[in-house]
């Protein structure tokens, strides 16, 4: 089979959705912090409900705070990545082929074989392909030609990742 390739340059709105996407579904320490927010908006409503309204703002603050964090948190990451690694949105062409794929910018060649991935998540804009559970490259879909879209779909679905699991869950 011949290689796959496209091209273009990547946004921070490419990156965004599959950071939302990890911190939201990959990330039990997130999971957990949300958790302890929902907890201390709780304690922080009880205990105005038992009439010391005095005593809930330090639980509402921080329980407003931490839930506000698991929100913003991507967003937050995607910019300081943009801002520190500047090559991230140099346009760059992407070849996949059935042992592995590369990418190729004018600051920066990568190249791994697919049996070093972890997986590859479809999501409605993007894929993600994930080195392990939290880290990723993004090729939105925009790069792809319709015909192309397919047949990247099935590559990936007939290549097997690390420890020979199937790159799609």
């Amino acid at each position: 089979m011949e290689p796959l390739s496209v091209q273009g340059s990547l946004t921070e709105s490419d990156l965004l959705s599959v950071a939302r996407y990890t911190v939201w579904n990959r990330s039990i320490g997130m999971k957990i912090m949300l958790a302890l927010a929902c907890l201390m908006i709780l304690i922080g409503i009880a205990t105005i409900a038992m009439g010391q309204a005095g005593n809930a703002v330090v639980p509402l603050l921080l329980g407003g705070f931490y839930s506000a964090y698991f929100f913003v948190s991507p967003k937050l990451s995607v910019k300081k990545q943009m801002r520190a690694s500047a090559h991230v949105s140099q346009e760059g062409r992407y070849e996949f082929g059935t042992d592995h794929f590369s990418i190729s910018r004018p600051s920066l060649n990568v190249s791994m074989p697919w049996s070093d991935m972890h997986s590859v998540v479809e999501l409605p804009d993007v894929f993600a392909i994930f080195t392990t559970k939290m880290c990723f490259f993004a090729v939105p879909k925009r790069f792809f030609d319709p015909g192309q879209l397919t047949a990247f779909r099935a590559l990936i679905q007939s290549t097997s990742g690390k420890n020979g699991k199937p790159l799609c869950p």
